[in-house]
């Protein structure tokens, strides 16, 4: 600090180096100059992408479900409680029952406490 407020209060112009500030004698780094700082890089010259209409959904069609999304669409269309849906997670069973369904169970047994239709 006291390079600096000497550096300041003489009108000089300050450089920006580093240096080692545990001593007052330190000698200072190397210049860096009026370069811009080193630790920053310019953004890159990309052009700006527009996906067509298409494309768009295209690829949406190959994004899976969100699971939270998933098990609320389950759980809705399955009639369950929120208590059954909670255990059916923590027990790593939904995947496991949603398959079952799939391949013809009763809806009268798609998940134990359930509403039955």
């Amino acid at each position: 600090m006291q390079r600096q407020a000497a550096v300041l209060l003489a009108a000089a112009r300050s450089l920006r180096r580093p240096g080692i500030f545990t001593r007052p004698d330190t000698p200072a780094g190397s210049r860096q100059g009026d370069g811009q700082d080193y630790r920053y890089f310019p953004e890159p010259d990309l052009e700006p992408v527009a996906p067509s209409a298409e494309l768009v959904e295209q690829l949406r069609q190959t994004i899976p479900e969100l699971p939270w999304l998933s098990r609320k669409r389950i759980q809705q269309d399955w009639g369950i409680s929120d208590e059954v849906m909670r255990d059916l997670v923590n027990a790593g069973a939904i995947e496991l029952v949603t398959a079952t369904v799939e391949h013809g169970a009763p809806a009268s047994r798609r998940a134990p406490g359930g509403e039955t239709s």
